[in-house]
């Protein structure tokens, strides 16, 4: 009798033997995804090693906290456990709508604001009807796309209105329907390309737009990007713009997106209306294109639309602007 009951219980143990094996399987899965992503928001991009997990988005938390769940539903600990894991993978939600949503959509623009339409749209973006089609919608005053010459050297876009024509500096085309006082590249170094802007709408103060375009390769240090840019524009800039603007490449939470212009404020979430995400175009779960501006300076609103097309969604930004004093 003794020999059947250790027989029965050696039999019962080899059978729960892979349900603890996959258990851990998804206790360790799951932690190393919960661990990950907190290390990226605590050490950010300051290192090398750490910008990639800054990269994991908010939703990595869902599979996360449900692979916990998978791992004690299996060694059958108590069921509040589970549950409670289940619960918290809702978090994962709750943080990315917090990063990159914001109440209030598009809305029509007004005279008492600067409307900025910039759009990575990438080297392969040829159509000059979507650039239009987007324009249309937006009705900016001032056009920055980054890439697209072949489309934004089209015929019907060149007759948009523009003062005092396309702009080509470096990877930017540039349009503005108000005059231009200045147009110039301040720098292009290591992918790094900066353009100064300065536009003079009627009645009100000029406006200093920052244009930048910063590396896209994932193995370069987000950190040292920052800091050589920074480097560049104390060299070449010798007055504080009203906006800064462009494809930084780098995330929301970046350490080293705020190392740049130190002083100033990152226009989302504050400014922001709708959802915030910017690349991929498709599926915009990382804003990567950005809007500063100095401290104390009111927040521009912001906003961003699907143009159809090229690699990333475009920026719409309305900037207060300050009239003239007497």
């Amino acid at each position: 009798m003794s020999d059947q009951h250790e027989s029965r219980s050696t039999h019962n143990q080899s059978r729960g033997l892979p349900s603890r094996i996959l258990a851990i399987v998804f206790i360790v899965a799951g932690s190393t995804l919960l661990l990950g992503w907190i290390v990226g928001r605590i050490c950010s991009d300051q290192w090398t090693w750490s910008q990639w997990l800054l990269w994991l988005p908010s939703l990595i938390l869902v599979p996360g906290f449900l692979m916990l769940a998978c791992g004690t539903w299996l060694l059958r600990l108590r069921r509040w456990a589970t549950m409670t894991l289940c619960i918290a993978s809702a978090l994962g939600l709750v943080v990315e709508f917090a990063t990159l949503w914001r109440p209030g959509e598009l809305s029509p623009a007004t005279t008492q604001s600067l409307r900025i339409l910039h759009w990575t749209a990438g080297p392969q973006m040829r159509s000059t009807p979507v650039l239009l089609s987007v324009i249309e919608q937006v009705q900016p005053d001032v056009i920055v796309v980054l890439g697209a010459h072949r489309a934004a050297n089209g015929e019907s876009l060149a007759q948009w209105g523009v003062v005092p024509g396309p702009m080509p500096r470096g990877e930017f085309m540039i349009f503005s329907r108000i005059p231009v006082v200045s147009c110039r590249s301040l720098a292009r170094s290591n992918d790094i390309q900066l353009v100064q802007l300065i536009v003079q709408p009627q009645g009100a103060e000029a406006i200093e737009c920052l244009l930048m375009d910063l590396p896209s390769d994932p193995s370069r240090s987000r950190w040292t990007i920052a800091q050589t840019t920074k480097a560049l524009l104390r060299r070449t800039l010798h007055n504080t713009p009203s906006i800064a603007l462009g494809d930084f490449n780098m995330t929301q939470h970046s350490r080293a997106l705020r190392s740049i212009l130190p002083s100033w404020s990152v226009a989302w979430p504050a400014g922001g209306r709708g959802w915030g995400g910017t690349w991929p175009r498709s599926m915009p779960l990382w804003r990567i294109d950005h809007v500063l501006v100095p401290q104390g300076n009111p927040i521009p609103r912001v906003m961003t639309v699907d143009p159809g097309a090229g690699r990333h969604r475009a920026q719409v930004i309305d900037l207060a602007l300050k009239p003239v004093s007497k």
